[in-house]
């Protein structure tokens, strides 16, 4: 069993002992995941979009909670 870590492993290690894509057959999915973004309803941005935006524009004034370092959370937020 493999989850989206060890998809992103490829982009994050060079030197990794296998191939991802060559060595590994999925056989079935057996869980999915849903990943949420939310904002506190007074938060300028009301899009995606927006949020990339005001943080372009606003450097160090947005904060994140994850479920840890490394974690889906985590990943997504980066």
């Amino acid at each position: 069993m493999i989850g989206s870590n060890n998809a992103w492993n490829v982009t994050l290690y060079d030197n990794l002992r296998f191939n991802f894509t060559r060595d590994i057959a999925p056989v079935a999915s057996i869980y999915r995941g849903p990943a949420v973004l939310v904002v506190h309803p007074s938060f300028p941005a009301k899009s995606v979009p927006e949020l990339i935006a005001y943080g372009k524009s606003n450097p160090g004034q947005i904060n994140m909670a994850s479920g840890g370092v490394g974690s889906a959370q985590h990943v997504y937020g980066e």
